[in-house]
């Protein structure tokens, strides 16, 4: 077991070794998953589809196990099985993406001090688990204040000159809406307001030819490789995750990616196809070539996770495809953040 999590981190930096529901989930698991496998016998998985398209990470993690236990094995597991895996891999990226790191707050307040208390109160009954500090202060004490210090900033103001612009507007008694909102800013769900960085026009190809997967792998890899620095060769460490199991998931979309974290910096390559492709019995038109900084899992959470709410909706896949240009892929990005963002609020 801790060899498949060792991989696992090695490859993608993500640290499942203190998940003890994890570990014994996947121990029960693996048990008869081996007599299985020496027995030549698989099981058959009518949802793999399902999983690929839903929870791609998880997938991609459970292919990390399986390439693992067929080393030690002999035997190479289906992408049937490698689904089966991939949902006890779910479930634990999904607690992982719950955890709350407390915050260290400033709330710029106008009452008068022996108010700040009752300020001080709300916040902590309603989100004492989601803060680490908590300081309350006037306007006037903002130019001897390291801001920097603080995760989150909230006022109950906003017509003075020392207030940031990242401070979040809110009421002095704070009602429900007030609630949506430091909830929103205190779980950190600002992360996925950054995808679109990592989307620049830069890394947008346009519409390219290839015959073959090959082909548009060598095309993205190249691309890639004028934009960024890799540890490791981006077109050989591509193909090599491509051997584990086909990055096409179906929905005219292929994700192809190194099989380690070995990039610089953050980046995903976009090309279309001119005509569809077959790709490990999928057709395929629209690809994106996903390099995520070395030891960065956050940032390969979130790609995965938006990436998934892509392939979900075929509308927008079809008017990237049909539009051919960065400002349909941008503008279908900034929808599914402003979905998410609905979704929050409700």
């Amino acid at each position: 077991m801790n060899g498949i999590l060792d991989e696992i981190k090695q490859k993608t930096n993500i640290d499942f070794a203190g998940d003890v529901e994890l570990r014994i989930s996947l121990a029960l698991h693996i048990a008869p998953l081996l007599v299985r496998l020496r027995n030549r016998m698989q099981l058959k998985n009518n949802l793999v589809k399902d999983i690929q398209v839903n929870y791609p990470l998880a997938y991609d993690v459970a292919l990390i196990a399986a390439a693992y236990i067929s080393q030690k094995i002999h035997v190479s597991l289906d992408e049937d099985e490698v689904g089966y895996l991939a949902v006890h891999f779910s479930l634990a990226l999904s607690k992982k993406e719950k955890k709350i790191n407390p915050k260290k707050v400033l709330i710029i307040c106008s009452a008068r001090r022996g108010d700040y208390l009752m300020m001080q109160h709300m916040f902590m009954q309603e989100f004492s688990e989601m803060i680490s500090k908590l300081d309350i202060k006037n306007a006037i004490e903002l130019p001897e204040c390291d801001l920097s210090q603080y995760d989150c900033i909230f006022t109950t103001f906003l017509n003075h000159p020392f207030i940031p612009k990242k401070a979040l507007r809110i009421n002095f008694f704070i009602d429900e809406k007030d609630k949506v909102r430091i909830d929103h800013a205190l779980k950190g769900n600002d992360e996925s307001s950054q995808l679109l960085k990592y989307f620049q026009e830069d890394y947008f190809m346009g519409v390219i030819h290839a015959k073959n997967k090959k082909e548009v792998i060598r095309q993205m890899c190249q691309y890639a490789s004028q934009l960024s620095q890799f540890n490791d060769d981006l077109y050989e460490s591509c193909l090599r995750r491509e051997f584990l199991g086909s990055t096409a998931y179906g929905h005219c979309i292929a994700l192809p990616h190194p099989d380690s974290l070995i990039s610089q910096k953050t980046f995903v390559m976009t090309a279309i196809l001119d005509k569809s492709i077959e790709w490990s019995h999928q057709k395929v038109q629209l690809i994106f070539l996903i390099c995520v900084e070395k030891g960065n899992q956050k940032d390969l959470r979130v790609l995965f996770e938006h990436i998934a709410k892509l392939m979900l909706n075929d509308n927008y896949i079809q008017t990237i495809i049909e539009q051919k240009s960065y400002q349909a892929l941008t503008d279908i990005l900034g929808k599914i953040l402003k979905d998410k963002l609905l979704n929050v609020n409700n």
